[in-house]
């Protein structure tokens, strides 16, 4: 659901930020789960019907869902064939949790502080605020990951060969 959209419709906007962020979460742990059970065709098969779904009963929460499921699932066959790649690719790789997790708490804060200093409804369409979200995201996913993300995991990771 756009969020801009659910604004307009006189809908709760933080009940509905977050059940998307409860969705997102829920359906994330979901893929982990399943790819130790099923097979990835399986999970392939499972996560472009929820794309297809998404598509042609036109919701958009499931469209995000099933691009985000395949993507993980083309991030476990890279990972599994342990194919080498670039450099920069693997930081992308490596941020994307922590941008998965941060865009849309960044989208509150962007929509708090427009309402809250009655900047038009309009600027979330214009191409520059787009590319400075994106900006805002990225840079703030790569500071996250290597400043709490990857000390924990390596934190535990220690913890559990010491086991």
């Amino acid at each position: 659901m756009n969020f801009a959209i659910a604004k307009y419709q006189n809908l709760d906007l933080h009940i509905t930020l977050l059940f998307l962020c409860g969705i997102h979460f829920y359906f994330g742990v979901l893929f982990q789960l399943l790819a130790r059970v099923i097979s990835i065709p399986q999970l392939l098969v499972f996560c472009v019907s929820i794309f297809i779904f998404g598509f042609v009963q036109n919701i958009q929460t499931f469209q995000s869902i099933g691009l985000t499921g395949i993507i993980f699932v083309a991030d476990l066959i890279f990972r599994r064939k342990r194919l080498r790649l670039n450099k920069n690719l693997y930081l992308l790789g490596n941020i994307s949790y922590a941008s998965f997790l941060f865009h849309i708490p960044l989208q509150i804060a962007f929509i708090f502080v427009a309402d809250s200093s009655s900047i038009s409804d309009n600027i979330y369409k214009s191409e520059w605020f787009f590319l400075m979200y994106f900006i805002t995201v990225q840079v703030s996913s790569v500071l996250i990951y290597r400043y709490i993300q990857r000390p924990i995991t390596q934190k535990f990771q220690g913890r559990s060969q010491k086991a």
